[in-house]
């Protein structure tokens, strides 16, 4: 699993609470309309708020297009409701 997060104070947080036993392969700087992941590369992203900061409907149709373009055939897109 990897982290993703446009707020640095949140990657440290992170590395703060972190333990041994994390389950997090990586953590990075992102941002969401600029995601450098590989195509075809990722089984299930989690949207965990990340589209609240995209106030134009073009940046938000953009992030979830480069989400979905790195998904694995079969992978899921999961958005709290």
């Amino acid at each position: 699993m990897h982290l993703i997060d446009p707020v640095e104070l949140h990657l440290e947080q992170h590395d703060a609470a972190a333990t041994s036993a994390s389950l997090l392969a990586a953590i990075a700087l992102g941002d969401a309309c600029k995601l450098e992941f590989p195509t075809g590369g990722a089984m299930r992203w989690l949207f965990a708020g990340p589209l609240y900061h995209l106030i134009e409907h073009e940046d938000r149709v953009q992030a979830l297009g480069k989400h979905a373009a790195s998904l694995k055939p079969g992978g899921t897109c999961c958005l709290p409701p």
